[in-house]
């Protein structure tokens, strides 16, 4: 408890953090973290770029109109529905 608070109040003290700022293994300190970070953004970006590049490759292959085999499917569906229907109505009358 006690370092706590020592810490506590030798980091809220404003003259003490300009000073440690100013030091040089705090400024190395902070270059090679803000290095760290653009590096793994800029990491980040080019994964996402390829990413999005397969997305859209795959989106092309994807058909924009109705493909040959849904509609070949529900013109077989509707005939085929008209047929039973037809055959119904014979079976009743007769």
């Amino acid at each position: 408890m006690p370092f706590r608070r020592l810490l506590g109040l030798l980091l809220n003290n404003p003259q003490l953090i300009e000073r440690l700022s100013e030091t040089k293994a705090i400024r190395i300190a902070a270059q090679k973290a803000v290095g760290l970070y653009n590096n793994a953004v800029a990491k980040g970006l080019s994964a996402t770029n390829k990413l999005e590049g397969n997305i859209k490759e795959k989106v092309a292959d994807f058909p924009k109109s109705k493909s040959s085999n849904e509609s070949s499917f529900l013109s077989n569906f509707k005939q085929e529905m008209e047929e039973e229907y037809s055959r119904m109505k014979k079976d009743k009358k007769l």
